[in-house]
């Protein structure tokens, strides 16, 4: 038997409510609920969940310490989620472009790397 789906990530935060609201607000994330020590959230695509949780650095969850997280998302309109970040002041620290499509990579208040990917 081989693997079935990603049952979640998560991102340590020093502020897990801070930090979902702002994946809440700048990229829409849904963020689902509250859970001890944290928040989760996620989506469905194509038939499979993808669940995220955001829970208190140094808690009883494993990964790895702040600001180590990267993530990458894909848009169906690139030049719209760019354009609706920038009307919320939120512009990328880089962005490429290869054979796959074009990227552009955020900083979370946190410092993690999230990233959103899309042609």
């Amino acid at each position: 038997m081989g693997l079935e789906y990603v049952g979640g990530t998560a991102i340590q935060a020093k502020d897990p409510k801070a930090l979902s609201a702002w994946y809440n607000d700048r990229f829409g994330l849904p963020i689902k609920g509250e859970m001890p020590g944290g928040a989760y959230g996620g989506f469905e695509w194509n038939g499979t969940s993808f669940n995220i949780a955001i829970v208190a650095a140094g808690g009883k969850h494993p990964g790895a310490a702040p600001g180590t997280a990267y993530l990458v998302f894909h848009v169906a309109d690139y030049d719209a989620f760019i354009a609706a970040r920038a009307a919320q002041g939120l512009t990328p620290v880089s962005t490429s472009n290869d054979g796959m499509g074009r990227f552009a990579s955020f900083h979370d208040p946190e410092g993690n790397e999230v990233a959103v990917w899309g042609h």
